[in-house]
């Protein structure tokens, strides 16, 4: 059995830890007025960090099935089959919900959330469609990514540095200003700076054609972390609450997002403490699980919870345990489902 990579695990932890961190109510707590202003700074730092959490897992998908050589019918029955029935299981567990909440079983609904459960169920679902749709068209993907050399990927990149972090920074400062924005026509696209395919593509990028330099130190991709996140509290913090603001807080995820990814391959790529390594290719190999099952754990898990906890240990004690109650909960549920054949082929 191939060995699994300590690096990749690690970075699907981070960016679970991440997802669970975006959907909770925490994220927010840096728009809120009546909290201390350094409370609201440390959580408005979190949640630009935060940002990268699918962008993370996008990098880890491009960097193992960009690289693989596989026919279309391979592609669609492992990979494009394994994303829908994926889908379909989650409906399903909708289907549950609804039944338990309303005792009704709603066959119509169960149809049309498989095609969309984004708009109808909740925002986290998105992702499931992109890995769909990315699968569908890897075949041509996988051949792309090859097709093109190293200047290629840096022409990217500096594309979207360009178009998706320099032009907004830019249009932000002419609104303070109280200048007219800059808007490009709306058939002026950039497909591969998008990031269905822009976070995919550097994920192969980093793993199998960059080269280590001085930039790509860990010292300096510290550095690059942190000065992409004080420049974005800065614009964030001019506000400080309203969508306007939040929007903010995107600008240097194309950036902040590669030097995580980097940064965790420089500390783990040579890890080798057994023990510890077993415990995150555990946790790792149970992140989509955790991903899909934080949204069907009820609210009443976590008012029970505060009313336990909060006055024992505060509400920040009470929110700590609640995150990792939570994520144990999901990891555990995923294992025990991946136990069943039928389920360790899509979780």
């Amino acid at each position: 059995m191939k060995k699994r990579l300590i690096y990749i695990d690690v970075l699907k932890i981070i960016g679970a830890l991440m997802v669970f961190f975006i959907h909770s109510r925490a994220s927010s707590v840096w728009e809120k007025t009546d909290v201390n202003f350094i409370v609201r700074i440390c959580y408005m730092i979190v949640t630009i960090l935060s940002r990268s959490a699918v962008p993370l897992f996008m990098m880890i998908t491009g960097s193992l099935l960009l690289s693989k050589n596989e026919s279309r019918k391979e592609i669609l029955v492992k990979r494009a089959l394994r994303a829908f029935l994926v889908i379909i299981f989650v409906s399903l567990l909708c289907l549950i919900q609804t039944f338990i909440h309303s005792g009704q079983i709603n066959i119509k609904g169960f149809v049309y959330d498989v095609f969309n459960l984004v708009d109808r169920r909740s925002i986290v679902f998105w992702f499931l469609y992109w890995w769909l749709s990315f699968t569908i068209l890897l075949p041509i993907y996988q051949k792309f990514a090859k097709s093109i050399n190293k200047d290629d990927y840096v022409y990217i990149i500096i594309i979207c540095i360009i178009f998706n972090i320099l032009f907004p920074l830019l249009n932000n400062i002419l609104s303070i200003l109280n200048i007219n924005e800059i808007k490009f026509a709306s058939q002026f696209t950039l497909f591969m700076v998008a990031d269905g395919l822009f976070y995919p593509f550097m994920g192969y990028y980093i793993d199998h054609l960059a080269e280590d330099s001085k930039i790509t130190k860990s010292t300096n991709l510290m550095l690059i972390i942190l000065v992409s996140t004080l420049i974005s509290v800065i614009f964030t913090a001019r506000t400080m609450t309203g969508n306007m603001a939040l929007k903010h807080s995107w600008y240097f995820t194309p950036i902040i997002t590669m030097c995580i990814y980097k940064l965790v391959k420089n500390l783990f790529i040579s890890y080798d403490n057994e023990k510890i390594s077993n415990v995150i290719n555990f946790f790792g190999t149970q992140t989509i699980g955790i991903y899909l099952f934080h949204v069907f754990i009820p609210d009443s898990f976590s008012v029970m919870l505060s009313n336990i906890i909060s006055p024992v240990l505060g509400v920040y004690g009470y929110k700590v345990i609640n995150f990792i109650l939570k994520f144990l909960i999901c990891a555990f549920a995923t294992a025990a489902l991946r136990l069943i054949k039928p389920f360790k082929k899509i979780l």
